[in-house]
């Protein structure tokens, strides 16, 4: 899962200062992919969806980011266009940011530097963890595992042994690359194997290391 930035981190402060504030409505496309990349966003308040567009038409959905999470860094950094498409899922608030303005305060705060790689690594990794879990996983097991993945954002403490995603079937679906109505079967039966319990709008997961052990060793 992408490292959030806390607002009571230094680096937060920096992107307070030097960001510029963007809206975005429900729905309202952010960038597209292959667009010019001039610069990188964090989320002040809402979620974005971050996803791919094949030839005919067909998106995949890599994730949906929260706030507190940054995207559109790999594009601007690798000073090329986007790699990804993005669209709002909520109304949203977004700092934008670009490297001239920033690069100034991260010399003059290793701290906040040091952040910036740390969610750079964690950013490939969860994206590697991810892949694998859509490529290899039955839909129950992928859900098993985003949800555990979710876990790490959602929880009020990391031992809590449950908790609640505030995720529609839909945006589960494509988070695991299935469609809405397989993910909503997948979730009864897991309800069915007390291991969630299905709410509007909301998956509460009600035992954690349930929900583990039936992963195995793939989490």
């Amino acid at each position: 899962m992408r490292q959030n930035i806390q607002k009571e981190s230094i680096l937060y402060k920096i992107f307070e200062k030097v960001g510029t504030v963007e809206r975005y409505q429900k729905d309202e496309i952010i960038f597209l992919q292959n667009d010019p990349a001039h610069e990188f966003y964090l989320i002040r308040k809402g979620r974005v969806r971050v996803y791919l567009t094949a030839e005919n038409g067909n998106e995949l959905t890599i994730e949906i980011v929260r706030a507190g999470k940054i995207f559109g860094e790999a594009g601007y950094f690798s000073r090329s266009t986007q790699i990804n498409s993005v669209s709002a899922v909520t109304e949203v608030e977004l700092l934008a940011v670009n490297m001239v303005e920033l690069y100034p305060h991260l010399v003059d705060n290793p701290e906040a530097m040091i952040e910036m790689f740390q969610f750079m690594a964690n950013r490939i990794r969860d994206l590697s963890l991810q892949l694998n879990s859509i490529t290899f996983m039955s839909v129950e097991k992928k859900l098993a595992y985003m949800l555990l993945h979710l876990g790490e954002y959602f929880k009020k403490n990391p031992d809590d042994n449950e908790f609640s995603v505030d995720y529609t079937h839909q945006e589960m679906g494509d988070l695991t690359g299935s469609n809405r109505v397989t993910v909503t079967r997948a979730l009864k039966h897991m309800q069915e194997m007390g291991l969630v319990k299905l709410e509007y709008r909301n998956i509460h997961v009600i035992n954690v290391k349930a929900l583990e052990e039936y992963l195995g060793d793939v989490y």
